[in-house]
């Protein structure tokens, strides 16, 4: 259920990325009720993945000027990363017959990127 759940959602948002749609943040949830699984749920997140810049190494005063750049690059580079780049999460949960709390299984996660 987990696999085929992940593969639909990877193929909707391959479809709309073709059509030059990139989601934000997302959120869903459902059952597997037309699977014949009525006791099995999801939970879809769809976030944009931080990437952090790392940090130019201070050198000398002479290299300052170098690392004050690089610095600058990284920071755009890991800003394009961060804009381009989501985070596709997918919960699959059920419920026990000797309780009525709801259990998490399984957790996929996969990331996509905007090229």
């Amino acid at each position: 259920l987990a696999r085929e759940k992940m593969a639909r959602i990877l193929i909707d948002l391959d479809a709309g990325m073709v059509k030059g749609e990139f989601p934000d943040a997302k959120e869903d949830s459902g059952t597997f009720e037309e699977e014949k699984f009525p006791d099995y749920s999801w939970k879809l997140s769809v976030k944009k993945v931080e990437i952090p810049a790392p940090s130019a190494s201070a050198g000398s005063s002479a290299q300052e000027g170098s690392s004050d750049i690089m610095g600058k690059v990284f920071e755009m580079v890991s800003k394009q990363l961060s804009e381009s780049s989501r985070e596709v999460k997918l919960t699959i949960g059920w419920t026990e017959e000797e309780s009525d709390e709801e259990e998490t299984g399984i957790v996929l996660t996969t990331h996509i990127v905007k090229m």
